[in-house]
């Protein structure tokens, strides 16, 4: 039932935006969409998962594991299909790890390193919020946040720090810090991954500004580093 329900609801809201009384102006633009803007629009995705492959692929080798960068664009493109189109939402990442497996001693790392950067895509999310509304307050431009909004982000932001550094704190020494120690060895592999996190956040973002430009809505470029993520 609830493989059916994930299946059945984003078709079933598409059909009550289309019934909707602005249901002609929804697919006014989309007939009036401009291929171009699409177009760059899947570029820039395409763009995000070869980082992403890329991250996988560079956290996998820490731990052991060995793939080309074709075999890893062309798993996490598949993956991302499986994720879309099945119930769960982490079937493709399940399989991802199978499949990148060293034979069965070999599972255990192939799930971690999967885990690992599936959690620096949402730290690299987080960033580009972050980033976003560090602009936003300082200089205000397309973009402004209402008072509540940011005494929200405020208060959100310093719980997710003390909670960062009770896990620091609890987790030292264990298993999870020797993970992120082993992934993390040097300060040239650590700016490599918050470049491939970054980066492939902002084309994440950049692709759903395409899209949006494609049916003819212009966004400012801090309400698409503060508010895309969020919906992300």
């Amino acid at each position: 039932m609830k493989g059916f329900a994930r299946l059945t609801g984003p078709a079933l809201l598409a059909g009550l935006f289309l019934w909707s009384p602005s249901s002609d102006e929804i697919l006014s633009r989309l007939r009036g969409a401009d291929w171009r803007w699409l177009a760059a629009c899947v570029a820039l995705l395409l763009m995000q998962t070869v980082l992403m492959a890329l991250r996988w692929r560079l956290l996998a080798r820490a731990l052991g594991l060995g793939f080309s960068i074709p075999w890893a664009v062309r798993e996490y493109l598949v993956a991302q299909l499986v994720n879309t189109t099945l119930p769960g939402g982490v079937l493709g990442d399940g399989a991802r790890a199978v499949r990148s497996k060293a034979g069965e001693s070999g599972l255990k790392r192939a799930a971690q390193a999967v885990v690992l950067e599936r959690a620096m895509g949402q730290i690299g999310l987080l960033t580009v919020v972050v980033g976003g509304l560090v602009w936003a307050l300082l200089a205000p431009s397309g973009l402004e946040l209402a008072p509540r909004f940011v005494r929200t982000a405020a208060v959100t932001g310093l719980a997710l720090a003390i909670i960062a550094g009770l896990c620091v704190v609890l987790l030292r020494g264990g298993r999870i810090a020797a993970l992120l120690a082993l992934c993390l060895k040097d300060r040239g592999t650590i700016l490599r991954h918050v470049a491939l996190s970054v980066g492939a956040a902002l084309l994440n973002v950049a692709g759903f500004a395409a899209a949006a430009r494609g049916i003819g809505l212009t966004l400012p470029a801090q309400a698409v580093l503060v508010l895309v993520p969020l919906i992300l």
